[in-house]
């Protein structure tokens, strides 16, 4: 059969557009799509037991920004570990603008010098307090005790001159030359403590012992050593000595003062702490002078051909002499300066290194020697 005589199907895009369309209408209605399912909102987090707690989570929410669906907006604040940014101030050199607070300088720690010299004055501090309280009560206990005194002499008669072999242990002796003849010695003793008993019984310990060998006058004296600060006391020793104005002295003395006035003679001490002066004094024959701590004044004259030797451990040696002194001058210090002053022939009277030798007048008779180990020493003309 012929294809041609048969109805031929016309494609829809051919049709007019009145049939395609009658054509489209008259076709079976399409399913419709069902609505859009509703979104099922989000649980809210489960709070973290290990989340620090911060203020801030209970503030209200903007007003412009709705809030999401199911659950509020909620901090817990910056993650665990985690550290707030710092701020250490504007760099080196930045000058702070108008209005602005300068910036914060960082405190320097103190150098080892400083901490080790605040630490040495904080130490004498404190010493300086224990040693305040300490004299306080000790000048409460000395107001607040009992004095035993007493005073105890001899005397001797001498026929030509005297020699004195003298022997303190803590006193302060005095020795005057005077034309009443003989030798008087006289001991003051005074002791105080809290009891009366008590003083009197440690001012019997302090003992006087004078003998006489012809001429030849031993002085002694003697106390026992300090109990300490359970057996407080204080105590005071002068020893007074008068004799003919022509006398040899030889002292030893462990601690105290030696003063010396208008004795002319061979006039030696030997003092291991305190100071010896001698004035109106004319020195004979050979005179030595040892001082282990203390200071030498001598102010008179050296007789001709006599000699003047001393030796000190430290202190200051001073000399006043007249200007007629003849003399030749040997002296040294290790740690001081050496002056002679007022003779015109001293043409070198100031020692650069210590040293010193020169002779007071031409032709000197006498001699003076001076050793110090640490201290300055002085020879004046007067």
């Amino acid at each position: 059969m012929d294809d041609s005589s048969q109805p031929r199907d016309t494609p829809a895009d051919e049709l007019p557009n009145d049939a395609r369309t009658e054509r489209l209408g008259g076709a079976e209605p399409a399913t419709p799509l069902p609505p859009p399912a509703q979104d099922t909102p989000l649980p809210p987090p489960a709070a973290d037991a290990r989340a620090p707690h911060s203020a801030y989570n209970d503030y209200a929410p903007r007003q412009d920004y709705p809030p999401q669906t199911g659950y509020p907006p909620r901090y817990d604040g910056p993650p665990p570990g985690y550290a707030p940014p710092r701020y250490d101030g504007p760099p080196q050199g930045y000058m702070p603008q108008a209005g602005y607070a300068p910036p914060v300088r960082e405190r320097r720690r103190p150098s080892g010098c400083v901490l080790a010299a605040g630490g040495c004055l904080a130490v004498i501090a404190i010493f300086a307090v224990i040693c305040a309280a300490a004299v306080g009560i000790v000048g409460a206990m000395t107001l607040g005790g009992e004095t035993a005194q007493d005073t105890v002499t001899r005397s001797f008669a001498v026929t030509g001159t005297p020699n004195l072999v003298l022997d303190a242990s803590a006193a302060d002796v005095q020795i005057f030359g005077d034309n009443a003849g003989g030798v008087r010695v006289a001991l003051t003793r005074e002791v105080r403590a809290f009891s009366r008993a008590r003083a009197q019984s440690e001012l019997n310990q302090i003992t006087l012992d004078a003998q006489q060998s012809g001429d030849t006058i031993t002085i002694s004296e003697h106390e026992p050593p300090h109990g300490g600060w359970g057996n407080w006391y204080s105590r005071h020793i002068r020893l007074e000595l008068h004799v003919p104005p022509t006398a040899n002295l030889n002292a030893t003395m462990s601690a105290g003062n030696l003063d010396v006035r208008g004795l002319t003679g061979s006039l030696s001490t030997n003092m291991t702490a305190g100071n010896v002066v001698m004035t109106g004094v004319t020195l004979q024959g050979t005179t030595t002078e040892r001082l282990t701590a203390g200071n030498l004044d001598i102010s008179g004259e050296l007789a001709p051909a006599a000699h003047l030797k001393i030796d000190m451990t430290a202190g200051d040696a001073t000399l006043s002499l007249p200007l007629s002194t003849s003399a030749h001058v040997e002296a040294s210090s290790s740690a001081g300066n050496v002056h002679i002053t007022g003779w015109p022939s001293v043409a070198d009277n100031h020692a650069t290194d210590g040293t010193l030798s020169t002779d007071l007048n031409p032709h000197p008779t006498g001699t003076i020697t001076v050793t110090l180990t640490a201290g300055n020493v002085t020879i004046e003309a007067e």
